[in-house]
């Protein structure tokens, strides 16, 4: 089969799951766009993907120090951020996309997961996120992208007891797919994007804020097999497998830290500004059908 549908495929698969475009890209190549592009212009991508992923999850905390460590009188208090890295969780992320022409978009969903935190809060963290991306194709192997993300963290402090944060935001990627031999093919894929951070209702930062600004980095790279050769037919057009490393940073900007007296622990007697960034990676594998 045409190596540049075996391509083909590999990009759209790429799009398909959001956080690492590319790493659907199936690098699967020519041949199954081949039998995709025989079809017509539309088609339909859906697959599953297991991410085995740890996360350095972002918690605020508040310690006691002395102004003047020989006065026990100067008591005061400070905030700082701080990680805690996770255990590794195994998560599948579900993807359906459309192709029609140079254009495709899809959707994926990172199920709501509990992550521990080592006793670094009072109960595990829960996490979900919901990715939106639309591509188009600038030649057969590479795809520029526009995407939205949103998703939650479910607890980020233990000093109030509902500490939920939110993330919404814009990315811009490009992944492609290059043919090694055969069915067997290398992908990529990279984004950034803008963030905004909401905290819960009744949670605010030092400054009286309740928002934050950040950036969002991602990338995956990897293998791809196609498997058309084994599975096309009338309703089912190709199928792919695929395994790589992805990696998701966060950076969290400018974020506000207290320092309290201890007569009165909750108004700040001063504030400083901190970047704070948090990490997921891991190995993902994933399969891809076309219909």
């Amino acid at each position: 089969m045409n190596k540049g549908r075996l391509a083909s495929l590999a990009l759209v698969a790429a799009l398909v799951s959001p956080t690492a475009m590319a790493a659907e890209n199936r690098g699967d190549g020519g041949e199954m766009a081949q039998e995709i592009a025989s079809v017509g212009p539309l088609y339909v991508l859906a697959g599953v993907r297991l991410w085995a992923n740890q996360w350095d999850i972002l918690h605020l905390t508040r310690t006691a120090f002395l102004a003047n460590p020989a006065d026990p009188s100067s008591l005061m208090f400070r905030d700082s951020i701080n990680t805690a890295t996770s255990s590794t969780r195994t998560v599948p992320i579900p993807f359906l996309g459309l192709r029609y022409g140079k254009f495709i978009g899809s959707v994926s969903y990172f199920p709501e997961t509990a992550f521990d935190t080592d006793g670094a809060l009072s109960e595990d963290v829960d996490r979900k996120e919901l990715d939106v991306n639309f591509g188009y194709y600038v030649t057969p192997n590479v795809v520029v992208s526009l995407g939205y993300r949103e998703g939650t963290q479910s607890k980020s402090t233990d000093l109030v007891e509902n500490s939920e944060l939110k993330a919404r935001g814009l990315l811009i990627g490009t992944s492609f797919t290059a043919p090694i031999s055969g069915p067997l093919s290398v992908y990529g894929n990279v984004a950034y994007g803008w963030l905004k951070l909401e905290l819960d209702d009744g949670f605010q930062l030092p400054s009286g804020e309740d928002k934050l600004n950040g950036n969002y980095k991602v990338g995956e790279i990897g293998l791809s097999y196609n498997l058309s050769h084994l599975v096309g037919g009338s309703v089912l057009k190709g199928a792919a497998l695929t395994v790589g490393y992805r990696i998701w940073v966060i950076t969290e900007r400018n974020i506000p830290l207290g320092t309290y007296s201890a007569s009165n622990p909750v108004v700040p007697v001063a504030f400083s500004e901190e970047d704070a960034r948090t990490t997921t990676d891991g190995f993902i594998i994933g399969a891809v059908a076309v219909f």
